[in-house]
C-alpha cells in the first residue's frame, strides 16, 4: 500500500514538472529560438573548420593479466601499479606521447585532408632540428621547388631549394623526404606544416582515446586522423609503446629495491671483514689465548641477542617507513593496507594472510559496485567489512608493534646481564670476548642480508609483463563521408536546439524569485487567488477624488472608485474567490492577510480588498496588528492612537463599550478600521494573549467581516499565532522579490498555516500583461 501510494507520489511529481517545463519553454519561445540559432551558427562554423575533414579511426586492443593472480614473489611485492586504472593514465602524459611525436614525425602534418601521406613519400624522417612554418611543394618544368612560410617571421614563398622530377630524395626543414614513384608520375602540388612540439602533443591528445571493458582487462586504445595509413601506424606504435612502459614500471620497484640491498650487502661484507681481521690480528698477538666452553656459549648468546635486537628494530623502522595517515583517495589507502599485510605476513604473522585475502576480496567486489548507489544494502554490507578489516589491520599492527617493543627490552636486558658477567673476566679475555661476538653479529647480519638481496634479484627475474598487445589495429577502410556528415550535422543541430531549451531552464532554476503563478502552482502547490499589477500610473488613480483628498487619503486605494479598471477587477475577483469559495464548508468572516518579507504590498492589498468587501455592504473591520510598523492609519487618514494595543495593553473589559473607543470610520461606508495604537515594547505577547482570543470573538460577532494585517513572517511570527484565531489566510507575495525556497519552507515549517491558508496573491506583477489581457476579456457597450 505504501509503495502504491509512493509511487503515484512520485509519477505525480514527475508529471508538474514535466507541465511546468512545458509551460516554461512556450513561455520563452523566442528565447529558445534566438539562442538555438546562435548556436547552430556557431556549430556550423566548428564543422566547416574541424569536422567537415574525412576522419579515420583505428583501434588496438591491449590485455591486462589479473593483478590477483601475478604477484611477485619474496622480497618484493608491488602493489603500486598493479591496477590497470592507475597505469593508463600513462598513455597522455607529455613524456609518453613526446616519445611518439619524435618516433613517428608527427610533427609533419599534410595540409591536403584527401591526399595520404604513404601515396606521396615513400618516407620520411627527422634528421636535424626541425624549422617550424609552412612549406608548399610547386611542379612545373620536370623540377619542383620548396616555398617556407612563416609570418611570425615575416616570410612568405622563400624559395629555399629546387631540384629536378629525377631526384626523389630531399632535405628541408630538418626532415628528409624521399617521393613516390607512383606521385611522381602525376605529381600536384603539395603543402605541409612543421608545428611546434607542444602543439603536435596536444593534437595527438586530443585525437586519442582509450577506454576498459567491464572486466577490467582489455584497453581499447583508439586515434582519430586523416590519413588511415598514419592512424593505424600511431594507434600501433603506442600501444607497443605502452607495453613497455608498464614493464618497465612493473620492474621500477624490485631495481629499486634489488640496489637498496646491494648497498646494505656491500655495508655488511664491509663489517663483516673488518671484525674477522680485528679477531685474526687478536689472536697472532695472543695465540694461547682462548674462552672456556661456558664463556663461548655466554658470546654465542649475546650475539644471538644482539642480532635479534637489530631484528627488532630494523622492523619496527620498516614499519614506521610504510606510515601514512594523510591520503589522496580511497584507492592510495588500500595500496598502504596491502602493504602493511604483507610485511606483517613477511614477519610471519599468521592472520596477516588471511586479512589480506579478504581484504583484496571486499576491494574487488565493491569496485564491482561502484555503480550501485550508497543506500543500497549489499554496498552497506561490503564496506562495513571493509571498515572492520582495516580496524583489525590497526590492531594487528599496535599488537605487533608491542610485540617487537617488548621484544627489544627483553633482549636488552639479558644482553646487559651477560655483559655484565664478562665485565668480571681478564681483560684479554673480555676483548677476545668482545672480538668473537662482533665477528659473530656481523656474520649473522651478513648471512640476513645476502638472503634478502638473492630474494629481490629472484623477484626482479621473475617480473613479466602483466600487459600484451592483444591484436594491431588494420589500416582502416574509407568509409561513406556523406553518412558522417548527415549524422554529425543532424546530432549538432538538434544538440544546438536542447542546448537553448537547457540554458532557459537553467536560468529559471537558478532564480530563485516568484515571477508567475506557474511558480506557486508547481513548486508551492497552493491556488492562486489572483495577480495584481503595479499600482502607481496616473490613469489608475481614482477620479472621484478632489485634488485635495489626494493628498490625504493614499491614492493607490483603487477600489474606492467603482471605474471598470484592471486593478479595480481584480480585487473584485479576489473578493468573489474570499465570499464565495465552494471548497469551503462554511462562510468565510474572518481572514488574515500575511508575508514573507516587508515591503511586499500586504498593507496595501488588504485595504483594497477590504474596500471590496464593504462595498458589498457588509460591515467590515480592518485591524491594524503590526504593533512595530502599523501603516493603515496613515492610508485611511486616521488616528493611530488609541489603537488595539493600548486596548490590549489596558485592563478595560473587551467589548462592544470599550472597542467603540478605538474603532474608527473611513471614507469608505460599512468600513471601519482598528488602528495599530502606541507603540509597545512587547508587541508578541499581546498578540499571543488571552485577551487577544477575546477581541477576535467579540469582532467576529460584532460585524460581518473581519481583516487582520498582521507584520511579516520573516520579522516575527505573530501571524502564525493569529492563523489559529481566524477562519483563513491570505499570503501575498511579490513577483521577482519574494523568494521560492524561503516561502516554502516557512509554509511547510507550520502545519496549521498550511492548513489555513486559502491561497496565494501575486503582488506587483507586468501592468501591460494584465492590461491586454483585460481588453479581450472586459465588455464593452
Amino acid at each position: 500500500m505504501q509503495r502504491d501510494l509512493l509511487s503515484q507520489i512520485t509519477r505525480k511529481n514527475s508529471e508538474i514538472n514535466i507541465a511546468k517545463y512545458i509551460r516554461l519553454i512556450l513561455d520563452n519561445k523566442k528565447k529558445v529560438f534566438v539562442l538555438a540559432v546562435v548556436f547552430i551558427f556557431f556549430f556550423l562554423v566548428f564543422f566547416k573548420m574541424f569536422l567537415a575533414e574525412p576522419q579515420y579511426t583505428a583501434e588496438s586492443l591491449v590485455r591486462f593479466d589479473d593483478p590477483r593472480l601475478t604477484r611477485n614473489v619474496g622480497a618484493v611485492t608491488d602493489f603500486a601499479v598493479e591496477n590497470p586504472l592507475s597505469k593508463i593514465p600513462i598513455i597522455r602524459t607529455n613524456r609518453f606521447l613526446s616519445e611518439v611525436v619524435d618516433s613517428l614525425a608527427l610533427q609533419f602534418v599534410l595540409i591536403e585532408p584527401t591526399l595520404r601521406i604513404k601515396s606521396v613519400f615513400e618516407n620520411y624522417r627527422i634528421v636535424d632540428t626541425l624549422k617550424i612554418g609552412h612549406y608548399k611543394i610547386k611542379f612545373k618544368d620536370g623540377k619542383y621547388n620548396v616555398y617556407y612560410t612563416n609570418k611570425n617571421l615575416g616570410i612568405e614563398d622563400s624559395l629555399l631549394l629546387s631540384n629536378p622530377i629525377s631526384q626523389r630524395e630531399f632535405q628541408v626543414g630538418g626532415i628528409s623526404f624521399k617521393f613516390s614513384r607512383i606521385f611522381l608520375e602525376k605529381p600536384e602540388e603539395i603543402t605541409f606544416a612543421i608545428i611546434k612540439k607542444k602543439s603536435a602533443i596536444n593534437r595527438l591528445r586530443n585525437r586519442l582515446k582509450t577506454s576498459l571493458d567491464g572486466s577490467r582487462t582489455i584497453l581499447r586504445i583508439q586515434f582519430t586522423g586523416h590519413d588511415p595509413d598514419l592512424t593505424a601506424k600511431t594507434v600501433n606504435f603506442i600501444a607497443e609503446y605502452f607495453v613497455k612502459e608498464t614493464l618497465k614500471l612493473k620492474r621500477y620497484k624490485t631495481l629499486s629495491v634489488l640496489r637498496t640491498f646491494e648497498e646494505q650487502l656491500n655495508v655488511a661484507r664491509k663489517n663483516l671483514q673488518e671484525a674477522e681481521q680485528a679477531l685474526e690480528d687478536f689472536k697472532k698477538k695472543h695465540p694461547l689465548l682462548n674462552l672456556s666452553e661456558n664463556l663461548n656459549e655466554d658470546v654465542r648468546k649475546i650475539s644471538e641477542l644482539e642480532f635479534e635486537l637489530k631484528t627488532s628494530q630494523e622492523a619496527l623502522r620498516d614499519l614506521d617507513e610504510l606510515k601514512k595517515t594523510n591520503f589522496k583517495n580511497e584507492e592510495e589507502k588500500s595500496i598502504y593496507l596491502k602493504e602493511v599485510l604483507s610485511f606483517l605476513q613477511s614477519r610471519n604473522e599468521s592472520s596477516a594472510q588471511v586479512l589480506l585475502q579478504n581484504y583484496e576480496q571486499y576491494l574487488a567486489e565493491k569496485q564491482a559496485l561502484k555503480d550501485y548507489p550508497p543506500s543500497h544494502p549489499r554496498v552497506q554490507e561490503v564496506n562495513q567489512k571493509i571498515k572492520e578489516i582495516e580496524e583489525r589491520i590497526d590492531e594487528l599492527v599496535k599488537e605487533f608493534r608491542a610485540d617487537m617493543q617488548h621484544r627489544i627490552e627483553t633482549d636488552r636486558r639479558e644482553i646487559q646481564r651477560l655483559n655484565n658477567k664478562l665485565r668480571n673476566l681478564p681483560a684479554q679475555e673480555t676483548i677476545l670476548a668482545k672480538l668473537i661476538r662482533d665477528k659473530e653479529v656481523n656474520e649473522r647480519i651478513f648471512s640476513s642480508v645476502l638472503v634478502k638481496y638473492n630474494e629481490a634479484k629472484i623477484a626482479d627475474a621473475a617480473v613479466i609483463p602483466d600487459a600484451y598487445l592483444l591484436d594491431y589495429a588494420l589500416v582502416p577502410e574509407t568509409s561513406s563521408q556523406k553518412f558522417f556528415i548527415l549524422l554529425v550535422l543532424a546530432g549538432g543541430i538538434i544538440f544546438c536546439i536542447v542546448a537553448a531549451v537547457g540554458v532557459v531552464i537553467l536560468w529559471d532554476f537558478f532564480n530563485p524569485t516568484i515571477k508567475d503563478e506557474t511558480d506557486i502552482k508547481f513548486d508551492l502547490d497552493l491556488p492562486v487567488l489572483t495577480s495584481i499589477p503595479v499600482i502607481g500610473d496616473d490613469e489608475e488613480i481614482p477620479k472621484f477624488l478632489d485634488p485635495e483628498d489626494k493628498f490625504k487619503i493614499d491614492p493607490k486605494l483603487i477600489t474606492s472608485d467603482y471605474a471598470p479598471n484592471i486593478i479595480g477587477e481584480k480585487y473584485r475577483t479576489l473578493r468573489t474567490h474570499i465570499l464565495f469559495s465552494e471548497k469551503e464548508e462554511k462562510q468565510i468572516n474572518s481572514l488574515l492577510v500575511t508575508s514573507l518579507n516587508a515591503n511586499e504590498g500586504k498593507s496595501l492589498n488588504i485595504s483594497n480588498l477590504a474596500i471590496t468587501i464593504a462595498q458589498q455592504k457588509i460591515s467590515t473591520v480592518l485591524v491594524d496588528t503590526d504593533l512595530r510598523r502599523g501603516v493603515l492609519h496613515r492610508s485611511f487618514v486616521c488616528s493611530k492612537r488609541p489603537g488595539l494595543s493600548d486596548l490590549l495593553n489596558s485592563r478595560a473589559d473587551i467589548n462592544i463599550k470599550n472597542l467603540q473607543k478605538i474603532i474608527q470610520k473611513t471614507h469608505v461606508p460599512n468600513l471601519f478600521l482598528i488602528s495599530s495604537g502606541t507603540q509597545v515594547p512587547n508587541p508578541s505577547e499581546l498578540i499571543g494573549s488571552q485577551r487577544m482570543k477575546i477581541l477576535v470573538k467579540v469582532l467576529k460577532e460584532k460585524f460581518g467581516f473581519v481583516l487582520f494585517d498582521s507584520p511579516p513572517l520573516s520579522v516575527t511570527t505573530d501571524a502564525i499565532v493569529l492563523s489559529t484565531l481566524v477562519d483563513k489566510v491570505l499570503f501575498v507575495v511579490r513577483a521577482g522579490q519574494t523568494k521560492k525556497k524561503q516561502l516554502i519552507q516557512v509554509v511547510e515549517q507550520f502545519d496549521t498555516l498550511r492548513e489555513k491558508t486559502l491561497g496565494i496573491v501575486i503582488n506587483g506583477t507586468d501592468l501591460k500583461i494584465e492590461r491586454s489581457n483585460y481588453n479581450y476579456t472586459y465588455y464593452h457597450y
